[in-house]
């Protein structure tokens, strides 16, 4: 009777260091899934980011282009006679461009500062 008292008192303790083990190894696998959801989170957002700059990136070329497909268009609109209404285009076309890039890039910056200021943590990029 002795022994089988002493059998399960050892499979007790096996028992529960074992469901201890399995506890601190549950545990060391939800910190890695917390872990992975904000590494994952993080890479989505930096792709999200990418994103909209190649969107505004291609907005300011498209505009050019658009102009310089009505320009090409074999209508007569009496621009074509003016002597220098070419290097107008020309010059003018970069300058649009380069102001929707920096009037969306300054859109972006503020907004990112002042969702950083509300959730009150510091991002880094």
């Amino acid at each position: 009777r002795i022994e089988v008292e002493m059998l399960l008192e050892n499979f007790s303790k096996k028992t529960e260091e074992l469901h201890n083990e399995i506890q601190e190894i549950l545990s060391n696998i939800q910190t890695t899934k917390k872990a992975l959801e904000m590494t994952m989170s993080n890479t989505r957002n930096h792709l999200m980011t990418l994103n909209i700059h190649i969107s505004v990136l291609t907005l300011a070329l498209t505009t050019s282009a658009l102009t310089t497909g009505i320009f090409g268009m074999n209508l007569t609109s009496g621009l074509e006679t003016h002597p220098h209404m070419f290097y107008y285009i020309v010059s003018i076309l970069p300058a649009i461009t380069i102001v929707i890039i920096s009037f969306f890039w300054r859109h972006f910056n503020t907004n990112k500062k002042r969702s950083v200021s509300i959730t009150g943590y510091a991002l880094s990029t």
